[in-house]
Parts: C-alpha cells; sequence; structure tokens
C-alpha cells in the first residue's frame, strides 16, 4: 500500500500495518465471552444484520463476495466468492462514492478482565491501484457509541491471492479492556477513483476459548461436493481437523460424533499445545461404521472447556453406504518443457513416483510446452489450468509441485473413484490403435466423456529445442539429484511420460455413452486414435480417462502398464541432496501501467527466471536474472502489453511464485 496515501488520511497517528499474531494466555485467567459474531448466511441482499450500519448508508451491503464487489472478478480475473465464502459483507470500490465509506459493527462494552479480547475476521483485499492511487481499508474504533472515530490499524491486503484468495485476520483489543459504549468499523477509502472494493466475512470479537471443527470427513470423498462414500457393512477413519477460534491457547479437547441416529460417540481426552488460530487433524483410531446402502450424516463436534461459542464447533457431512467403492487411479498431468530450467525437477519426481509406485497407482502424463514434444491441442487445454512450470495438475482439479508428489498421492489416492474401468489390449492395425473400454458406474455419472491418452517414454532427440535448460547446474540452485551436475543445457537426455495424443479432445466427448450411466450397469466403448511412424510402439501406454462433462474433472483413469523406464539422466530416481525453500513475493503496483516490480525474498543466490503470459498460456516476456540471498526488487516493463490479465511466474527452482498482473492502458 501506499502510506503516503495513508498520511493525509490520517496525519496525526503512527500507522500499524495489520496482521499481528495474537498471545496466548491461560484458559482459566477470565470468563470467557462473544460480543460480535456474524457469518450474514442468514442476511438477505442487501441488507446489513441489525445494529450494524453503513455511512453513507447502503455503501456497506450483504450478499454474494462477487456481486458486491464486481471489479476482483472483472478487473483483476479473481473470484471472491466460494463454498465457504458464499455470503459476506462488502463495498464495491468501482463507485466514487464509496471514498470514507464506513461498516459500523453494534455497540459493546467490554469488561476490565477482557484483555484478551480480540477481533478476528475473514477478508479479500486486493489493495488494487487506479491512476496511481491505492485502495484502503482500516479498522476504527469509537469511544462515544459512534459519534467520533479514530484509527486502530490499517488491514494489509492479502499476500498472494493464488495461494487464497480469503485470509484469516486477527486484532487485539485488549487496550479497551473496561470500557462501554465502544463501536468498531472498517474504513474503505478509494480517494474517489474506480478500484475494487474489500469483502468480510466471520467477524467476531471474543474474549477466551473456542475451538471449532472446519472440516470432517469419513470414507472416500468427493472432493467436488465434500460427500463420501464408503462399502457398506465396513468402518472408516474419521478424518478432519480443528482450529482454535479464541484467545487462549487449548490445551485439551475432545472430539465427539454421531453417525446417523446413532449415539454419540467421544474420542479419549485429547492433550495438545493448540495456539489462537492454529490447527491440527484428527488423532488416529477415531472410526464410522457405515452398516448399509443408505446415506448416513455425520455430525462432528469439538468440545473444550470453557467454550466461548458453540455456534462454530461443530461440522456437518455425509457419507453413502455402497456395495462396491471403485478403486480411484488419480490424474498427474505434468506441465514441462526443455526451455523451462526448473523442468528438471519435474522429470526427477515424476521419475522418483514410478520407480516406487510399480503398480500402476496414477497415470503420469508430461504435457511439453514450447518444444518439440508439444502437443498443441493438449498443450493449449491445460494452459486454462496450469499459471508456471514445472506443474502438476491433479485430477483437474488441483495445481500442485512436482515436489509434493508422493503427499498428493496419499491425499488423493483416498478420493472417490466414482466407476471401476477396465480396458482391453490395444488392438494395432496399420497406424490405427484401438482400445476397448468398459465402465461399471458404482454412482449415477451424468454426462459422461472419454478420452484416450497415448505417452510414449524413453523420447531422445537433437538438434533446436531438444537440449533441456537446467538451472540446477553448479549447485548455485540447490542440488537436484544430479542435474547440479550437468551443464546449463542438457543433451541427450530421456523424457518420459510425454503426452503423444489425446483423442478424441482434451475435454473427452462422449463417445457411446449415454448421456447417464446408472450404478451397478455395465458400458463399453471403444476408444481409437492415430500412431505416428516415429513413436516407438514398445515404449507406449495407454490412458483411457473417465471426465465430468459439467466441469472437466477427471473421475477415474485405467492404463496399460508402463514401459520399462531410462531415467532422464541414467541415474537413480531415489531421490536424494533435494533443497527446497519458502519464497515471498509482492507484485506492486497492480495493476500496472508501463513497469511493474516483483519485490522477492529469496532464501538463496543464485539464477531466477521470471516469465510473463497472457491468459491463454501464451509467453510474452521471458528473462533469466541472477538473485541474491534475501531482497530482490526486479524491474518487469509492461509497456508493450495490452490492458488486460497476465499471469507472473517466478522460481529459483528451489521454490516458485505465480502472481496475477493487471495492466491497464
Amino acid at each position: 500500500m501506499n502510506t503516503m496515501i495513508f498520511d493525509k488520511l490520517y496525519p496525526a497517528r503512527r500507522l500499524l500495518l495489520f496482521g499481528a499474531t495474537v498471545l496466548a494466555f491461560s484458559a482459566t485467567s477470565v470468563r470467557a465471552q462473544s460480543f460480535v459474531a456474524e457469518n450474514f448466511n442468514a442476511i438477505t441482499h442487501p441488507d446489513l444484520p441489525a445494529a450494524w450500519g453503513s455511512s453513507p448508508s447502503a455503501q456497506w451491503v450483504c450478499g454474494a463476495p462477487d456481486m458486491i464487489t464486481p471489479g476482483a472478478l472483472s478487473q483483476q480475473g479473481f473470484s471472491l466468492t466460494t463454498a465457504e465464502h458464499s455470503k459476506a459483507v462488502g463495498i464495491d470500490g468501482s463507485q466514487q462514492s464509496a471514498d470514507n465509506a464506513l461498516l459500523s459493527l453494534p455497540p459493546i462494552s467490554l469488561p476490565a478482565s477482557a484483555t484478551d479480547a480480540v477481533l478476528n475476521f475473514d477478508v479479500a483485499f486486493l489493495g488494487a491501484e487506479n491512476n496511481g492511487v491505492f485502495e484502503s481499508l482500516a479498522l476504527e474504533v469509537s469511544t462515544d457509541g459512534g459519534t467520533n472515530w479514530s484509527l486502530v490499524a490499517f488491514i494489509n491486503q492479502i499476500n498472494n491471492p493464488f495461494d487464497g484468495i480469503w485470509e484469516t485476520r486477527s486484532l487485539s483489543l485488549g487496550a479497551y479492556a473496561g470500557q462501554s459504549n465502544l463501536k468498531f468499523g472498517f474504513r474503505y477509502h478509494n480517494q474517489g477513483n474506480m478500484i475494487v472494493g474489500a469483502v468480510l466475512d466471520n467477524i467476531r470479537i471474543i474474549s477466551g476459548a473456542d475451538g471449532s471443527v472446519i472440516a470432517a470427513s469419513a470414507g472416500h470423498t468427493d472432493p467436488a461436493t465434500g460427500i463420501s462414500y464408503q462399502e457398506s457393512g465396513t468402518t472408516t477413519t474419521l478424518r478432519g481437523t480443528v482450529k482454535n477460534t479464541g484467545t487462549r491457547t487449548i490445551n485439551a479437547y475432545y472430539i465427539k460424533y454421531t453417525v446417523g441416529n446413532g449415539a454419540e460417540q467421544s474420542s479419549a481426552l485429547i492433550a495438545t499445545t493448540l495456539p489462537p488460530s492454529a490447527t491440527e487433524n484428527f488423532p488416529p483410531g477415531l472410526t464410522v461404521s457405515i452398516p448399509g446402502n443408505i446415506s448416513y450424516p455425520v455430525k462432528v463436534r469439538i468440545e473444550v472447556a470453557g467454550d466461548i461459542n458453540h455456534g462454530n464447533d461443530t461440522a456437518l457431512t455425509t457419507t453413502i453406504g455402497l456395495p462396491h467403492i471403485p478403486e480411484k487411479r488419480p490424474v498427474f498431468e505434468e506441465g514441462t518443457g526443455t526451455w523451462c530450467g526448473w523442468c528438471p525437477r519435474g522429470a526427477v519426481f515424476m521419475e522418483h513416483f514410478a520407480a516406487t509406485h510399480p503398480n500402476g497407482n496414477a497415470a503420469q502424463i508430461a504435457v511439453h510446452n514450447n518444444d518439440p514434444m508439444t502437443l498443441n491441442d493438449y498443450d493449449a487445454y491445460m494452459a486454462h489450468y496450469n499459471t508456471g512450470y514445472p506443474n502438476i495438475i491433479v485430477d483437474r482439479l488441483t495445481q500442485n509441485n512436482p515436489k509434493d508428489i508422493d503427499s498428493i498421492f496419499a491425499e488423493v489416492a483416498n478420493n472417490f473413484g466414482f466407476a471401476d474401468i477396465t480396458i482391453g489390449t490395444p488392438i494395432i492395425n496399420g497406424n490405427r490403435v484401438a482400445l476397448p473400454v468398459t465402465i461399471k458406474p458404482a454412482v449415477v455419472i451424468s454426462n459422461p466423456k472419454l478420452a484416450l491418452v497415448i505417452t510414449e517414454s524413453n523420447v531422445q532427440g537433437t538438434g533446436t529445442g531438444w537440449p533441456q535448460n537446467n538451472y540446477y547446474s553448479g549447485g548455485g540452485s540447490g542440488p537436484m539429484d544430479g542435474w547440479e551436475d550437468e551443464a546449463p543445457h542438457v543433451d541427450n537426455v530421456n523424457f518420459n511420460f510425454v503426452a503423444r495424443s489425446i483423442s478424441p479432445a482434451p475435454a473427452g466427448t462422449a463417445g457411446n455413452l449415454p448421456a447417464t450411466l446408472m450404478p451397478d450397469a455395465t458400458y463399453t466403448d471403444t476408444l481409437h486414435a492415430i500412431l505416428d511412424s516415429a513413436w516407438q510402439i514398445n515404449n507406449l501406454q495407454y490412458i483411457a480417462l473417465l471426465i465430468n462433462g459439467d466441469n472437466s474433472s477427471i473421475l477415474n483413469s485405467a492404463f496399460t502398464a508402463l514401459p520399462t523406464l531410462r531415467p532422464s539422466l541414467g541415474n537413480s530416481t531415489a531421490i536424494k541432496n533435494i533443497d527446497d525453500e519458502a519464497l515471498q513475493a509482492v507484485l506492486y503496483p497492480n495493476p500496472a501501467g508501463n513497469k511493474t516490480y516483483l519485490n522477492v525474498i529469496a532464501k538463496h543466490a543464485g539464477m531466477a527466471e521470471i516469465t510473463v503470459s497472457d491468459i491463454t498460456g501464451r509467453r510474452l516476456i521471458h528473462k533469466e536474472q541472477k538473485v541474491q540471498a534475501g531482497k530482490n526488487i526486479i524491474e518487469i516493463e509492461t509497456n508493450n502489453l495490452s490492458a488486460g490479465s497476465y499471469f507472473i511466474h517466478f522460481t529459483t527452482g528451489a521454490a516458485t511464485a505465480n502472481l496475477k498482473l493487471q495492466v491497464i492502458k
């Protein structure tokens, strides 16, 4: 944010940047209380809750976040409406009249004992800019019931929208303990410019212990709906996460849960040291029985001594009993390219996974970009899912770092597989291949699609575009399983899992399948593709994808055996000598005119790669630059870019940052 603007607004006050952590207090020091608690779910647009106010009126309103601040999506490319934040309170910063508008909370009195009182809230605030002016958001307080207001703290913009558009913030209000007729409020400024605005949710003023269950599941979960499935007549593990939403460290709690109309069950007392705002997973040993082929509501709650707010103790989930649970085979679609100096990391971890999971646990596909192995339609399609290289897109739902492939698989292998898929022996006739596919759904599947992917491994080539760029060369960017001992451009690399064909289209087609697949029925189809004479038949793998035609996610897969792989460098895939680091990066100004600056804090000195791509994935700017350990400020010229949205990808090999840039003219 631009502090010069803030100085003009509040010249007499020392500026406090908002984002402090909450200190832990003894759970027995004072009586626990909740003074304000509002999630806005029951409020009708555009009304505010009772005793809340907007000055001027109708500037702060309740409703769906994307409806309140349409500029976040249309200008910045970020949707603020999520499953957790379907309703909120906010202000449309694209209106000049939004400047200086105040959202006031109900009046409260804080007892002298409430020295640990805090304000907790979720915020989606981009801190955008227009015409050199940055929007600002601040917390203010009135000690006389709303007549006069003074600054408490400024609220920082979210750290990195790619890591999550919503963030949870906490601020100590202990300085106001013992005062009555208090009102707190959020004030927005855009200096009369058309910018974006801000949205807030789950606003609470509390003092004392409070715990909540923020996620729970039992069985094989569909990540799109949160519903789980389990084979009837069996038991499964109750998984979930608890969060300390209070102001004091939680030292012990119980997890209590009911399944259907059954009696409530309880864990043993769970000893812990869980500070405010921290989370932890349920302990092992909590089991759920699913006796029949019906739907079972599962109610899970946390029990904490002195809990001040029982409204957030509980999470509800559903587990459906089925006669059979299909085996889930996730699909890993790796984004890579020989131009990408950090992409050896993807090769190392993909090969490691294949070596340590020889039983065909997941489909592995390397989708190349801008090199001789590029499959244009596949590469263009996957540009909608990735924001930088290297990456692994899992079931077309999430983008991940290749180094996390083992932990990713451990999580998604337990997802629901929807249908058993089996494939027959590929039938090759000249340059054509036919792959018989049989599908037996476990549940109703609407709008199913099928696609056939052919990959080739042990691929080598010579000439332009074939040498693999290698930023690990020399070890300056940390070790990477032998790549640090290679040249900056490596010849004769073995490329594995290379996508050679995807037919009939990356999104799949229905083929001979009906519009709706019914449970326990059997459906058959045959997938076809054209073989290139340059491909080595013995190095091919055939992968059938069952795709959700409504959202393009991959429901399940089946594939032939991998060929014997030659490692990319001919060495072991045991994964040794690999470094990792955390990377902090901020882009400003954003939106930008003729230039923007990338402020990066790196752990190690070494080579970095910066790319600017448009929303189709086309690279417009690409440069390499040395970075030092610590703070680096990198100028990026944008004067030749048209107005619109762009992706900035910065990587040091050991860590990456992906940011979205808006260019205005």
